[in-house]
């Protein structure tokens, strides 16, 4: 029995259907009771504590998070509340404090404040021993994973994903540079531009399923998820004008390149090489049929 946190939110919810339809057995936690989802409070400890109890996972994947609202206004806010990070810290807290079961955090690439230019190289996991400084989401991020290191019992396995993409969302970079491709209207883009990367919704979801089948689950263990290359907002956005032969330039310079040490991900699932410029083209069929 696989227990997934978060099972409402966008990777929650994909994980759970990924789940199902490969038959493995699989129980959704969210704050409301929503699709048959257990109902729990991850924030009070005793809610926490009698849902597994009467559960018994024999993992958990936690994407449970308190996610701030974002607005096109404020793209930066929900990445700068110490609220949030600390709601966010508590909930995994009081998991790990109260779980008889592995746990599979879903970390997140904020934890490094740089780039592959900057290094010269792919960024590995050890890239980020050092507390970040770029948001309170991501110093959130890494205090819990610090946590997680003392804390853990039963292992720990954290994954650092990339932004995510793919359907049922209708925001973020690329769905707004698809939509205004698609529809013939311009698109642009707005400094700064963070370090950026980004994997199919739907491919880390079976990335985590594979965390929580693991055979023999480490102590503690960080792991970079995500595709080959290297990426960057700008170059993601060019792939999509081509592919829809349109004329598109970006003023801004200087845009971080980030790249991803993938070396311990392919080692620990054994996988093979993505091909992302296949996932962006049925993104944007998925978006079209969608649009028109």
């Amino acid at each position: 029995m696989i227990l997934v946190t978060g099972a409402s939110g966008y990777l929650g919810g994909r994980i759970v259907e990924e789940c199902k339809k490969s038959n493995i057995l699989v129980t959704g936690v969210s704050l409301k009771n929503k699709k048959n989802n257990v109902k729990c409070n991850l924030l009070n400890y005793e809610d926490v504590k009698c849902m597994l109890n009467d559960i018994k996972p024999k993992s958990i994947i936690h994407c449970a998070a308190s996610v701030p609202k974002i607005t096109k206004d404020n793209i930066e806010g929900g990445y700068q509340d110490k609220k949030s990070a600390k709601r966010n810290y508590l909930m995994t807290l009081n998991l790990i404090d109260n779980a008889k079961c592995p746990i599979i955090f879903t970390s997140s690439m904020t934890v490094y404040d740089v780039g592959s230019d900057e290094l010269g190289r792919a960024v590995q996991e050890e890239d980020a021993d050092i507390k970040p400084t770029n948001s309170e989401y991501a110093i959130g991020k890494w205090l819990t994973e610090s946590m997680l290191e003392e804390k853990s019992q039963y292992g720990v396995v954290v994954l650092r994903l990339p932004g995510l993409f793919g359907m049922p969302r209708f925001d973020g970079v690329m769905y707004n540079a698809a939509k205004a491709f698609i529809l013939g209207k311009s698109f642009t883009l707005n400094e700064p531009l963070p370090l950026w990367s980004t994997m199919e919704v739907r491919d880390a979801a079976k990335v985590c399923i594979r965390a929580a089948q693991l055979k023999h689950f480490p102590h503690y263990k960080v792991v970079n998820v995500g595709y080959d290359g290297k990426f960057s907002v700008d170059r993601v956005i060019d792939m999509i004008a081509e592919i829809y032969n349109i004329s598109w330039e970006c003023d801004i310079e200087d845009i971080p390149v980030f790249e991803m040490d993938l070396s311990a991900y392919k080692k620990l699932f054994k996988t093979d090489s993505i091909d992302f410029k296949k996932k962006i083209e049925y993104f944007l069929k998925q978006t079209k049929d969608k649009l028109l």
